[in-house]
């Protein structure tokens, strides 16, 4: 069942041309991960580990780009362009000192770009198709940006973030619509390339 839902997950992002942005190819990321999330939460399964499951997720794709590398297939783009959103959109954990041997999606996700990194330059391809994730250090919050719906119990949260020194370099917003209608609750979220692109799709969605 693990294998056929990355399987699913991996077709998904793959179907479609990939976006050159990468705040769009984060964001597609999220849409092929939570859509088979959603899925299997509404399907009766049982047994899913969440962050264990997304860390098999990057180390199938992290096999399949090195198998593509290997073999001079055209897949390899596009599943390191799946592999760099992974590890954008992959939350942190702190290792347990009960359980050192646990491995988690960021920093396989780090290993797994690094070792395709090297392949590619074994391979006289550029290394840099296949960038490193940002170190959080060289990501600066913003302020943050708030809008409501008209009955004000629906609100888009939006904070940009930008790489480098220069605010406004490579920036983007990283977005939450939060419903507090009876619970506070998080309806969605994704990465937007500007405000008003946010809260076009914000404002479609809760009308």
């Amino acid at each position: 069942m693990v294998a056929q839902s990355h399987d699913r997950v991996i077709k998904s992002f793959l179907d479609e041309p990939v976006p050159e942005r990468p705040v769009d190819i984060e964001t597609r990321a999220c849409t092929a991960v939570g859509d088979e999330f959603y899925a299997r939460l509404n399907s009766g399964d049982t047994g899913l580990a969440p962050a264990q499951w997304l860390r098999a997720l990057v180390e199938e794709t992290g096999a399949r780009l090195q198998a593509a590398i290997a073999s001079g297939a055209d897949d390899w783009r596009p599943l390191a362009a799946f592999l760099r959103g992974l590890a954008g959109i992959a939350p942190e954990h702190e290792a347990s000192p009960d359980f050192p041997d646990i491995k988690f999606p960021r920093e396989t996700a780090a290993a797994c770009l690094a070792a395709a990194a090297k392949s590619l330059a074994d391979c006289g391809l550029s290394a840099a198709a296949v960038p490193a994730p940002d170190e959080e250090d060289d990501w600066v919050p913003g302020e943050g940006l708030v809008a409501r719906d008209a009955y004000g119990s629906r609100f888009l949260l939006a904070v940009p973030f930008s790489s480098g020194e220069a605010r406004g370099e490579g920036e983007s917003l990283v977005c939450v619509d939060v419903d507090s209608c009876w619970l506070v609750t998080a309806v969605g979220a994704g990465a937007f390339g500007s405000a008003e692109d946010a809260l076009t799709e914000w404002r479609d969605a809760v009308a």
